[in-house]
């Protein structure tokens, strides 16, 4: 029987490998989050509205097209890759079998959005100047495909520092190419090679990225058993994502219905906001997965109980203290990132933070229920708020423009949420919330700071930055005075500290 310091011992050690590749994934969305910021800056406001909004239907077409086709190969992958490596096996099977269903799915779905762009852009969007940009498009589902399939091996493997790199190169690119282009004159079409550009950097850096991690075969044999288990697993993860596609496009595919492609940019703004703001948690849900996996291969209930606690703990007091924030500054944001013709979108952007709260939550829920070996249970969630926003959308689009559609989106975030904690705290460990009064309490009284330094004479600029540094330097006192922080938090950031000054002092001193 173990002991339970033994126990205790690999609690903590699976927190801290979390933590350790959370924090590399951070560094990397952070680096991300900047070079797509300046990014969406850049081309918002070289593009306008109207412009930007066939932008943002070409980025959803190319992800929906590339999930629809990938079957949820990948999250398969990612799950038996790590359970292979904790039962002592080589993954090198795993990945090669998911890569030759991959192949051939992924040229399918490329000719499938390039046959269907000029109907979508008539019929659907009703703007047939965008057909160009669609069968672009279409370049781009093939190697996004790939690349996600390379990026989530990898993952599998616990290989965050590389999954970092493929994030941060992929940005970049985009970056670069989308500006160089449109520099050049080349406007819309620029801006779509550039997406292209991005996803054929992500797949070359990330093929060979695994290269280093495994020696595989390109044989044309597929090894059957392992396909229908990756299928076996994958295909309720798949169908999960397929109406995920629903809870997340069915906003933007009804605003650009209802209202047109402008409207579309002023949502797309707010909506990509709320995005980057979630890419600063979504290191820790990433890393979640394949955690979760090993720890419940092994059969450690106590950790996982622990894990997902302090997960969605440390979630909450990054998320709520932002939502309050941006609620407050959204019109500022907005009118200095993006100029003030993309005002319109700042009401989205107040509805939509307050629904960001939800998006990495139900993240942490939904990875818990599929590292456990229940990705149906997850589908069914996802699909009974997939179902709700489906509902709302139309009706309150026509009605209430790009705020109805925030809200029917935030609205079945926060159902989701509430049922997949529902469940796990049911069937599988007991959550801890008492934490909440005092996340909240400490939210408002920095809310109060930030509404009195709006109040002041000094220039908008000036207002962001003091609200923010001022408001997270009250937040965090508040918390930590509210004991907000036990004895596990403080550990955790102890020990991280230390491989951080570690690592730091062999890079700055290697004779040490």
């Amino acid at each position: 029987m173990e002991s339970p310091g033994l126990k205790s011992a690999n609690t903590e050690e699976i927190a801290v490998k979390i933590a350790r590749g959370a924090t590399f994934l951070l560094a990397g969305q952070i680096a991300a989050l900047a070079f797509g910021f300046v990014y969406r800056i850049l081309v918002a406001r070289w593009l306008g509205p109207s412009d930007f909004g066939v932008l943002a239907l070409l980025t959803m077409l190319v992800g929906i097209f590339g999930l629809v086709f990938m079957f949820g190969v990948p999250g398969a992958a990612t799950k038996y890759i790590s359970q292979f490596l904790a039962q002592g096996k080589t993954p090198t099977t795993i990945f090669s079998t998911a890569l030759k269903i991959l192949l051939p799915s992924s040229l399918l779905a490329s000719l499938m959005l390039l046959l269907l762009s000029d109907p979508l852009a008539v019929r659907v969007f009703h703007n047939p100047a965008a057909i160009p940009e669609f069968k672009i498009g279409s370049a781009a589902v093939f190697f996004a495909m790939l690349g996600i399939l390379f990026n989530y091996s990898i993952q599998g493997f616990q290989r965050m520092r590389y999954s970092t790199l493929i994030t941060v190169v992929d940005a970049v690119v985009k970056l670069v190419v989308t500006v160089l282009l449109l520099y050049l004159g080349y406007g819309l079409i620029g801006a779509a090679w550039g997406i292209v550009a991005g996803y054929l950097s992500m797949a070359i850096v990330g093929w060979f990225l695994v290269r280093k991690l495994l020696r595989f075969d390109l044989a044309l044999s597929l090894d059957r058993d392992l396909g229908k288990m990756l299928l076996t697993f994958g295909v309720p993860l798949y169908i999960a994502l397929v109406v995920e596609l629903v809870l997340g496009w069915t906003d933007t595919i009804v605003i650009g219905y209802f209202l047109g492609t402008t409207e579309v940019g002023y949502y797309n703004v707010a909506w990509s906001m709320m995005m980057s703001l979630n890419m600063l948690v979504a290191p820790l849900t990433i890393s979640l997965f394949p955690a979760f996996s090993e720890i419940h291969a092994k059969k450690d209930s106590a950790s996982l109980e622990k894990v997902f606690n302090h997960s969605a703990k440390y979630t909450t007091y990054f998320l709520i203290p932002c939502a309050v924030g941006g609620f407050l500054l959204a019109e500022l944001v907005i009118k200095i990132l993006f100029g003030a013709i993309f005002l319109p979108g700042s009401i989205a952007l107040k509805i939509l933070v307050l629904g960001s709260i939800f998006l990495p939550l139900r993240a942490i829920g939904t990875k818990f229920i599929a590292g456990v070996g229940r990705p149906d249970i997850g589908m069914r969630f996802i699909m009974i708020a997939a179902v709700l926003n489906l509902a709302l959308n139309p009706i309150l689009v026509p009605k209430f423009g790009i705020a109805g559609a925030a809200v029917a989106t935030s609205a079945s975030l926060a159902v989701l949420t509430l049922l997949c904690f529902i469940y796990i705290a049911r069937n599988h460990i007991k959550i801890e919330l008492n934490y909440l009064p005092k996340c909240a309490l400490s939210a408002a009284i920095m809310g109060g700071l930030v509404f009195f330094i709006l109040s002041t004479g000094v220039s908008d600029s000036a207002k962001i930055l003091i609200s923010v540094f001022a408001g997270a330097v009250l937040y965090f006192s508040v918390l930590y005075l509210l004991g907000g922080f036990d004895k596990v938090d403080k550990e955790l950031a102890r020990k991280l500290g230390e491989r951080v000054m570690s690592r730091f002092s062999r890079r700055t001193h290697p004779a040490l």
